[in-house]
């Protein structure tokens, strides 16, 4: 299952890139159709010099992290984990490790203000990714995807029951977005994840009470919590809001409320990425993060994809330990 939901999070970066930072006026007025819309993405990348099949941080960030915890190869959580993880990212930023062409691009300010932050051989642990709420950005989100499936083969649905696992969470958030709401939208995130995987790829109608009780895990001020609550996510009318009370830009809040909001409104994978295409602005991320929740795709567009098959190979060792770490339970 993990492989799908995997491949359609890829899939939603690579056709949302062609369309990032483009407004919303400007896509909506080509069309609302979904065939439409993903037909004029190759033309628009063609136009942008993207080689079709381009992915960006999003998946190269997600790949790190599932390869991650394939070098830690335990299901004991401890700090050599930060620690491979923390060096990976600085391979892909430093390197072009996890990337299609050898260098790494679209690297978000924030991202990389806080790998740059890190030695070159860590030794005290710290994380040191910026706590400032103005810097609530969707960086750790959009790579959020293999912990929550970890914590899921490791202890099911019912995961953020424990601390420990609510730690994990919020400290490969930290690694780059330690602000409070990065945080807790990394952990609304996971609860959400745990229930599609639980449920077959589907968010369930009762999402928001799930979602909310993991909340409650979560210290938050007045005013933060206000702002959480501001996105409706949590709102009893949250389905029946239309596209313009959604917003597509990179603050935390907005794009897990976009990503959501277009796959309850989807029946298919491509539905779902031209929903958040449509939406503009940081398109690849909200899509990415859409693909995630959404898991169902055709086989046949993992090779629209460049380099599929190193993709590939990361995701099949990803799953591999996943299944081998259940078994030892």
């Amino acid at each position: 299952m993990i492989m799908s939901n995997l491949w359609a999070l890829v899939l939603g970066d690579v056709k949302g890139v062609p369309f990032q930072f483009v407004s919303r006026e400007a896509i909506n007025s080509l069309s609302n159709s979904t065939e439409i819309i993903l037909y004029y993405g190759e033309a628009l990348a063609e136009k942008r010099k993207i080689e079709p099949g381009t992915y960006s941080d999003d998946t190269a960030m997600t790949l790190a992290t599932m390869d991650a915890f394939v070098k830690f190869n335990s299901s004991n959580i401890t700090d050599d984990f930060y620690k491979i993880l923390i060096k990976n990212f600085q391979n892909w930023l430093y390197k072009g490790a996890y990337t299609q062409d050898g260098y790494a691009w679209d690297v978000g300010i924030t991202t990389e203000r806080a790998i740059d932050r890190y030695p070159e051989e860590i030794t005290n642990l710290e994380f040191l990714g910026d706590p400032e709420l103005n810097n609530s950005g969707n960086g750790s989100l959009m790579r959020m995807a293999p912990v929550a499936m970890f914590l899921y083969y490791k202890d099911g649905v019912n995961a953020l029951q424990k601390r420990e696992n609510i730690d994990l969470v919020e400290n490969v958030s930290a690694i780059t977005h330690k602000s409070p709401l990065c945080l807790v939208y990394c952990v609304i995130y996971t609860q959400l994840m745990l229930l599609v995987l639980d449920n077959k790829n589907a968010i369930p109608p009762y999402f928001t009470i799930r979602c909310v009780q993991s909340l409650r895990r979560c210290p938050l001020t007045d005013d933060e919590l206000s702002i959480v609550m501001s996105s409706k996510l949590f709102a009893s009318n949250f389905t029946r809001l239309s596209r313009r009370d959604i917003d597509g830009t990179g603050f935390v809040v907005d794009t897990l409320k976009a990503a959501v909001w277009s796959v309850i409104h989807s029946t298919e994978l491509n539905e779902a990425i031209a929903n958040c295409v449509l939406l503009g602005d940081d398109t690849d991320t909200t899509a990415c993060v859409a693909g995630s929740l959404f898991g169902h795709h055709l086989k046949s567009d993992m090779k629209t994809v460049r380099n599929y098959q190193k993709v590939n190979r990361y995701i099949e060792e990803f799953q591999d330990f996943l299944i081998k770490m259940q078994g030892d339970k």
